[in-house]
């Protein structure tokens, strides 16, 4: 499910830093559980108003959570990543919270124990597919080395790649990093890349190919069969007169955009074949071109 991180705060989404630390502070001070000991609420208002101010006043967590949303985001953010590195514990000291010798961090989120309980290393690997398996998705039973103490092995894990994945775009298995013991398992990151294609060059969401027409074909116009990426034939018409380069479209016949049936479209660049004639086809063209006056 999306979470709008800004409207949890009530802020514009050209909101400035300084506009984060005060919805953050005066939000902070109408649901901290210190003062709504009787509200079982406003616990988890507060912390969701604490997890969207240590997302949007980071630079980097913020455009990647702009540019992604909170559902791809929190695949690449764990909750330890997300509120490391935040000055919450500092803000709410100065509201005076905290001030007892307990702290936020051990009175609600637990921080002692969430971000300080050891975490296995996480591991990187690399996967490539086709371009038809990045169209419709595909499962893959794929072998990765990992690190066991100071073991090599080889794990097998069946990958769920989406439809409309592109190009190195990162998948994250949550827990299936380095396993440590008295302490929570890192993660594996999956860079995916696509093959190149003998046939489509990908580029967002549409797919390009370049068909081969004769002269004669560009001149007096043709039909021509056109293969899909899914293997699908479509029969269309050139009409008379068509210059070299030109593209054809074919709406939704491109790619899928991730997790999406929305497609792109498919564009078929047209080249006209010159022959390589012999002097006596040269000389009739020849003869042709000066009763066209020089249109050929």
């Amino acid at each position: 499910m999306e979470e709008d991180y800004y409207k949890i705060l009530g802020i514009e989404k050209s909101a400035s830093k300084e506009d984060i630390k005060k919805a953050y502070r005066r939000l902070a001070m109408q649901y901290h559980p210190d003062r709504n000991k009787e509200d079982p609420d406003a616990a988890e208002k507060f912390k969701q108003i604490s997890k969207a101010y240590s997302i949007l006043i980071d630079d980097k967590k913020r455009r990647d959570y702009d540019a992604f949303g909170s559902t791809k985001f929190r695949q690449k953010y764990s909750e330890e990543d997300i509120f490391r590195g935040s000055n919450i514990e500092d803000i709410l000291r100065d509201l005076g919270f905290g001030s007892f010798g307990s702290s936020i961090f051990d009175d609600f989120f637990s921080f002692r124990d969430r971000f300080y309980t050891p975490k296995g290393r996480d591991f990187y690997s690399d996967i490539y597919i086709s371009l038809e398996e990045a169209a419709r998705g595909v499962s893959k039973l794929s072998p990765f080395y990992i690190i066991e103490g100071s073991v090599k092995k080889i794990r097998r894990l069946n990958v769920k790649i989406p439809k409309g994945i592109k190009s190195g775009n990162t998948l994250r298995l949550e827990g299936e990093g380095e396993r440590i013991d008295k302490g929570v398992p890192g993660d594996l990151y999956i860079m995916v890349y696509i093959n190149q294609h003998p046939i489509f060059e990908r580029k967002d969401n549409d797919l390009y190919m370049k068909k081969n027409i004769k002269f004669s074909q560009a001149i007096l116009g043709t039909k021509i069969d056109v293969q899909t990426l899914e293997g699908k034939i479509l029969h269309t018409k050139v009409p008379p007169g068509i210059e070299d380069g030109k593209k054809l479209r074919f709406r939704g016949y491109g790619m899928p955009g991730l997790n999406s049936n929305q497609k792109g479209d498919l564009y078929v660049e047209l080249h006209i074949d010159v022959p390589a004639l012999n002097n006596y086809e040269k000389s009739k063209l020849k003869e042709l071109a000066k009763e066209l006056r020089g249109k050929i």
